[in-house]
């Protein structure tokens, strides 16, 4: 049961969508003196059953815990307490947990066109060294072939255990999500952007986002979570095999995988910058999505 102190209750939400500039977008609003961001940007409890395969790996275990992450002194008196967990967008049962303890809550969703949000989201994942956490090859139309292997449960790298992860097909079929969260969130708490509106003009952007909360315009702007290639070299695969053999001794040691990628990002790294896709996968992957294309222009939102 919770007490009647709301100070330590989150109540704005970016709940969505992964690589569409939440990570900067989340950094510029704590820039804002009304709004606190936890050092955790993503704390994971409301979207831990979907993001998490194991519940071993759930690293926040209960709400206290969870609401532990805004009982600080640099939260007191302000207006808005942020989760930036953006895997939350994914789940019906993480929006109405969340205002069953937030009824009030704000929720804002960044979406991106889903052709080049496949491609980032691919990058993204061969930053990453630990075979668990990387693609299993460095061709992206080769990888975007998987996808209907992934849904019977085939085809995920070895060790893999965040499995949505590598689910592109998913991720970014936006017609499968927005709806529940239309009829659950009221229209007054839920703000819809575009990952476009935000990169090229991020002062309309940021105002829209301010006006919506009803502050000030005070918010510098960033980009953060840049996405990139990691070349796989001899080197890096050793890197890789170890950390994914040391992983449980590492998390008890407090040494996540990000500690090994910064190391490897430091001192071993050759990035490719671009992801090379051929035409025939443009094509495939837009027709793909075309019923998302259809859904967006339909409720007049613009990517």
């Amino acid at each position: 049961m919770l007490d009647n102190n709301t100070n330590n209750i989150p109540n704005l939400f970016v709940i969505g969508a992964p690589k569409a500039g939440t990570t900067g977008f989340v950094a510029g609003l704590k820039s804002h003196p009304q709004i606190f961001v936890p050092n955790e940007k993503e704390p994971r409890f409301f979207d831990a059953h979907l993001f998490y395969d194991y519940k071993e790996d759930r690293p926040v275990k209960s709400l206290g815990d969870y609401l532990e992450m805004y009982s600080c002194a640099e939260s007191s008196g302000k207006d808005y307490r942020v989760d930036g967990s953006v895997f939350n967008m994914y789940s019906r049962k993480s929006i109405n947990n969340i205002l069953c303890l937030s009824p009030d809550a704000k929720f804002i969703i960044i979406l991106r066109d889903p052709l080049t949000a496949v491609k980032s989201m691919f990058s993204q994942r061969m930053k990453y060294i630990s075979p668990h956490m990387r693609e299993v090859s460095e061709s992206f139309d080769e990888c975007w072939q998987l996808m209907k292997a992934r849904q019977d449960n085939c085809n995920f790298p070895k060790g893999c255990r965040n499995k949505i992860l590598f689910r592109y097909d998913l991720l970014y079929s936006y017609e499968r999500y927005i709806p529940f969260i239309v009829d659950l969130v009221q229209r007054k708490n839920l703000y819809i952007g575009s990952y476009a509106k935000l990169k090229n003009s991020p002062n309309e952007f940021y105002s829209e986002v301010t006006e919506f909360l009803g502050l000030k315009m005070e918010i510098n702007n960033k980009i953060d979570n840049v996405s990139y290639q990691v070349k796989s070299t001899p080197m890096i695969k050793r890197m890789g095999e170890l950390a994914s053999r040391t992983q449980y001794l590492r998390k008890k040691l407090g040494l996540y995988g990000e500690y090994v990628d910064l190391m490897a990002n430091k001192f071993f790294i050759k990035r490719v910058e671009n992801v090379s896709i051929s035409k025939k996968s443009d094509i495939e992957i837009s027709r793909f999505f075309s019923s998302t294309y259809e859904y967006l222009n339909k409720m007049g939102i613009d990517i």
